[in-house]
């Protein structure tokens, strides 16, 4: 649930608010108080008059502005993590998908804006894409075994999806049950040959049943051949290669569930 802006606490806005230069100086300011209370309350330690009046209604002044500042910038700071903190797990919220814990897709635009990025920097690189779905995941899993049951598998294909990852490779659940990895190759083909070998099918565990679970798939990959110059250009160059990636890997997916469906 998003946090009441109207609740925020009025002591971290009104920092938030406040210029790097001020803050340096109250953090300056703070610092200069309690080296004053603390060189009175060792002076009064030591026995001179400095309980008396008026030195003790100086000394204590002194000492109860030191403490109360204390306690504002204590609470300024606590704000400012409970804030960091908040913001982190908003991002997250919109990122991730809270099933799998993989990407969403709504990070899907802006990995391939950065794997761009990257390719543009070097010579015969492709933005590579794999769309992966569950074959019959409603009638051979939800329908007979429940939501519960479909849960666990789209986790299982989460997790050896994983495994077969790369270290520069992004996986995401594109919506129900598919799927979608995206990276940086050179050799799509060559990509291609690899990951087919180990999308195999696999069985899960349901009501004390081996289920087979098995995977149809479908590639696509882009060259990039073009040198970024403006933020403009990589967010038109991003949209078209996000639809041809789409589009050419969800063909390939469909055309490849449509052959298993013909040779059963």
């Amino acid at each position: 649930m998003l946090k009441d802006t109207k609740t925020e606490p009025f002591l971290f806005v009104w920092w938030l608010d406040l210029s790097s230069k001020m803050r340096t100086f109250l953090r300056v300011l703070l610092s200069a108080i309690g080296s004053i209370a603390i060189e009175f309350i060792h002076s009064a330690s030591e026995g001179n008059a400095l309980f008396q009046k008026p030195n003790f209604i100086m000394t204590f002044i002194a000492f109860f502005f030191f403490i109360s500042t204390s306690l504002m910038l204590t609470t300024i700071l606590r704000d400012k993590k409970e804030h960091v903190l908040m913001n982190e797990k908003l991002i997250r919220l919109t990122k991730i998908d809270p099933l799998t814990e993989l990407y969403n897709q709504r990070f899907i635009p802006e990995t391939i804006r950065k794997l761009i990025k990257h390719a543009s920097k070097r010579t015969g690189e492709y933005i590579f894409c794999i769309k992966i779905d569950v074959d019959d995941f409603k009638t051979r899993i939800n329908d007979v075994f429940g939501h519960e049951a479909g849960d666990q598998v789209l986790k299982q294909v989460a997790t050896r999806l994983t495994k077969i990852l790369q270290a520069d490779d992004t996986i995401f659940r594109d919506g129900g049950d598919e799927f979608r990895i995206l990276t940086l190759c050179s050799d799509p083909a060559g990509l291609e040959n690899v990951l087919s070998n180990k999308l195999g099918p696999f069985s899960v565990l349901l009501d004390e049943e081996l289920v087979p679970v098995s995977l149809s798939f479908g590639f696509a990959s882009v060259p990039i051949e073009v040198q970024i110059k403006s933020e403009e250009q990589l967010l038109a160059f991003a949209n078209i290669v996000e639809k041809t990636l789409h589009e050419e890997s969800d063909h390939q997916m469909r055309q490849h569930k449509k052959s298993k469906r013909v040779g059963r």
